[in-house]
């Protein structure tokens, strides 16, 4: 428990103390977040299909005979699709945002459609919408790392050997340096007053030791619950190593070979821990 604990301190000092630097700082280093996405791409696959899941599936094998664990895994990996690519993608897509990027491609073209509008009024138009778009794709960002650090702070409070606990806890810290700093430099690139964007940082760095508590307080309460968990918090870790960090990195054209080789010793290293194990 105290090895919980620690984590709960660690996570939320890197995300914190990461996020104020990046809002502060002018330092950019985009190559370097690419390599530990890459790397975290594949640690976060092999943590939810090999390890997460396989002790899931075996604590739900006493209750239900059926492969009931993969299809909750499932049901988590849609879950969180629904959320980030529906929901959210709606909030993004909204008719602003849309008429935000007729009106520049189509520049004065497109002010012939808002007929009250003259040519100063559309570029006024232009500069508002921008403005409102800047301010709120950091609270979306916020938003959908915060799903995520909650489903991976769970997933660590409800492991039960030390040794579960320290690897994926390890895991968990390689990645989060990069959450912060990212969640920092869009705050850093919008118009929001800093205390705000600090607070949010401090709100951000909470998630995860608020997963790890729930997911303790889950783990004492009943096994079969926490089989459950367990098979959600499988089917976020590959929804997030598949189609956010993979199709993110993989679609970008530099250094895809050194990419590739961090991805597959990110696998090979949770591999080997499992079969320490």
């Amino acid at each position: 428990m105290w090895l919980k604990f620690l984590f709960c301190v660690l996570m939320y000092f890197e995300v914190e103390q990461l996020g104020k630097i990046a809002i502060k700082s002018k330092f950019e280093n985009d190559m370097l977040i690419s390599y530990t996405n890459a790397f975290s791409s594949g640690l976060f696959l092999a943590v939810g299909i090999v390890h997460i899941l396989p002790e899931a599936n075996e604590t739900l094998a006493e209750y239900i005979d059926y492969p009931i664990a993969f299809l909750i895994a499932i049901f988590g990996f849609s879950l969180i699709l629904f959320v980030e690519k529906i929901i959210f993608r709606n909030v993004e897509e909204n008719p602003s945002c849309v008429e935000l990027q007729q009106l520049e491609h189509q520049g004065h073209h497109q002010a012939v459609l808002l007929d009250n509008f003259d040519h100063q009024h559309t570029n006024q138009l232009i500069r508002s919408l921008k403005y409102n778009q800047n301010n709120l794709k950091p609270y979306l960002l916020s938003t959908a790392i915060g799903l995520h650090a909650v489903f991976e702070g769970v997933a660590l409070g409800v492991t039960k050997r030390t040794s579960d606990t320290l690897a994926l806890g390890l895991s968990l810290m390689g990645h989060k340096w990069a959450e912060g700093w990212a969640l920092g430099v869009a705050f850093r690139e919008s118009n929001v007053e800093q205390e705000l964007q600090i607070n949010f940082i401090i709100f951000s760095a909470l998630l995860s030791p608020v997963g790890i508590i729930i997911g303790m307080l889950i783990a004492s309460e009943s096994i079969f619950v926490t089989g459950i968990v367990q098979s959600i918090t499988a089917g976020t870790f590959i929804y997030i190593a598949s189609t956010e960090l993979i199709v993110e990195e993989f679609n970008k054209n530099q250094n895809k070979t050194i990419k590739f080789i961090l991805y597959l010793l990110g696998i090979l290293l949770m591999s080997f821990i499992v079969y320490l194990e």
